[in-house]
């Protein structure tokens, strides 16, 4: 069962990103900004949601979401850009007018065996950030 506080705060923030319903052969997508349909946060609901990326309106927040064992895993995200973070982006797939899924990849620090103990990065989150729109140049080409 999903967290009481957890979708007070979904419902009451205006989302952009898409959501991926099980009875769709296409996602959702919203590129303005807009309120996050309550039903979608309904467990044991069908059709349900298969995945889903948003980011807030204000760019602050990201959120994931993911259905997997029967429930709705819902894990959200810091959005602002930290040290060592890496942005990345992957083509669309069945989404009209977009291009792009923009993604910001997080690492953390974590002692190695191999190095000694010594700290390495490894891979720690996949943060959403947006999309990129069709015909639209990629952050830092012209």
């Amino acid at each position: 069962m999903m967290d009481a506080e957890v979708k007070g705060r979904l419902l009451a923030c205006k989302w952009k990103g898409y959501y991926w319903l099980s009875d769709r052969s296409a996602p959702c997508v919203m590129v303005a900004p807009e309120a996050l349909p309550s039903e979608l946060l309904c467990e044991g609901r069908n059709p349900f949601v298969v995945e889903a990326n948003l980011i807030s309106e204000d760019g602050a927040r990201s959120v994931s979401m993911a259905f997997a064992d029967g429930r709705l895993i819902v894990n959200e995200f810091d959005a602002s850009k930290k040290a060592n973070d890496v942005e990345e982006s992957f083509v669309a797939h069945r989404m009209p007018g977009v291009a792009r899924l923009k993604f910001i990849r997080r690492w953390r620090e974590a002692p190695d065996e191999l190095c000694l103990g010594w700290p390495v990065l490894v891979p720690a989150e996949r943060v959403f950030v947006g999309l990129e729109p069709q015909g639209a140049m990629p952050d830092g080409q012209e």
